[in-house]
């Protein structure tokens, strides 16, 4: 494929997940707010966290990039206030999201688990995902998922495809 029309792929996967993200943040404003620019933190103005000296604090705010292949390559995530959490770096913020993933992984999905990761409801111990060796283990914080609307997951699948469009595949 030429470079040209991965860009253009690309820049177009992009433009449809930030546009997810902000019908996602219209439907569910209490729970997420999204910058009116690309770049700028996405926040999670009700979401727990440990602090890095150990206190329950409120409010996350996180920056997504998007690599130079993505979605080859995966989402990255950024905290613009590191947290406690051993796939969490404590100075740089660099967030460890994904054991696996695919390429259908959306920056909603990416939001989701974030606040899976920053509440201790998911955290991952082996040595390639350890960032922070000293935190030890927390109690998991309560925290009420964002919810994307109602059709993100059915446009999401191939189910809202007309009829002869849509292939069996076994």
């Amino acid at each position: 494929m030429p470079q040209a029309a991965f860009e253009r792929i690309r820049e177009r996967r992009i433009r449809n997940e930030r546009d997810w993200l902000r019908r996602t943040a219209r439907a569910d404003p209490e729970a997420l707010a999204v910058p009116a620019t690309p770049g700028g933190p996405v926040l999670l103005p009700k979401t727990p966290y440990y602090a890095l000296d150990g206190t329950v604090r409120t409010g996350v705010a996180a920056r997504f990039t998007f690599p130079e292949y993505y979605p080859s390559a995966p989402l990255e995530a950024w905290l613009d206030e590191p947290a406690l959490h051993p796939n969490i770096h404590p100075e740089t913020g660099f967030v460890c999201l994904w054991d696996t993933r695919h390429p259908g992984t959306s920056l909603v999905e990416a939001v989701l688990q974030l606040q899976r990761v920053v509440t201790w409801h998911l955290y991952n111990y082996s040595a390639d995902h350890l960032m922070q060796p000293d935190a030890g283990a927390r109690a998991a914080l309560p925290y009420r998922p964002v919810t994307p609307p109602p059709e993100y997951y059915s446009e999401r699948s191939a189910a809202f495809l007309p009829a002869g469009r849509r292939k069996r595949l076994s």
